[in-house]
């Protein structure tokens, strides 16, 4: 009987201590925001940070027909698809999907179009927030539409075809 309660105290032990190393190695890695390019079976993680950011700014419209102009930093998606070694001339569609499995596809006339559109990681000098609230996220922003549709928000996956 002695024995059995030696062990049960032992195997807690171990569970609880498994549970802590656990909790402090998590706890000891920041997950890296970021996303991932797709096209055909090639999957590419991007971080965030990692991007070559420039300014821009532009207006938008929304659903009511309100024009907004604002500033942003982060990256024409044209030079998102080349920086990764996809022609963006020899792409026909970009689909670009949210957290939430929001999606919004542009042509790829529109990506070689000059200032049209963008991944911004900041607007008006705020980052863009993530799915999580304060987590760093990117927004797809489409420069020339009659209503911000086209704008996703909380990007994690950017596929070429």
């Amino acid at each position: 009987m002695n024995r059995k309660k030696w062990l049960g105290v032992l195997c807690a032990v171990i569970v609880v201590a498994a549970l802590v190393i656990g909790f402090l190695h998590k706890g000891g890695q920041e997950e890296t925001a970021g996303i991932v390019l797709i096209q055909g079976d090639s999957r590419i993680e991007i971080s965030l940070e990692d991007l070559q950011q420039e300014s821009f700014s532009g207006e938008t419209v929304n659903g009511k027909g309100e024009h907004f102009e604002h500033e942003y930093e982060g990256v024409a998606l044209y030079d998102l698809l080349e920086d990764n070694g996809i022609d963006p001339a020899g792409v026909t569609e970009v689909e670009v999907r949210a957290a939430d499995q929001y999606a919004a596809t542009v042509t790829g006339e529109e990506v070689c179009e000059k200032d049209r559109i963008y991944l911004a990681v900041t607007e008006d000098g705020a980052p863009v927030e993530g799915i999580e609230e304060g987590a760093p996220g990117a927004e797809m922003v489409v420069f020339g539409d009659s209503d911000s549709k086209r704008c996703v928000r909380c990007v994690v996956e950017v596929e070429a075809r």
